[in-house]
């Protein structure tokens, strides 16, 4: 987290990822701590994984929040 952004977070679509990490808990604590722009950037990377780049790009949209969000892969 570098002057209110964070552009390395992961969520609980990642294999090895928290259940409790959603969209929307991931926005709010983003918000808590001050961060003013982010991005979701889990490891799918693969075609079959088109899908899941979808539910979360859904997920984003659906959850409002003031902060700037992209959503990228890593």
């Amino acid at each position: 987290m570098q002057n209110g952004r964070d552009y390395h977070i992961h969520t609980h679509y990642m294999k090895c990822g928290v259940a409790a990490m959603t969209i929307e808990a991931v926005y709010r604590r983003c918000e808590e701590v001050g961060l003013r722009s982010i991005a979701i950037t889990d490891h799918l990377n693969r075609r079959e994984q088109a899908p899941t780049h979808l539910n979360i790009r859904k997920d984003m949209a659906a959850t409002p929040t003031k902060m700037e969000t992209f959503f990228g892969v890593e």
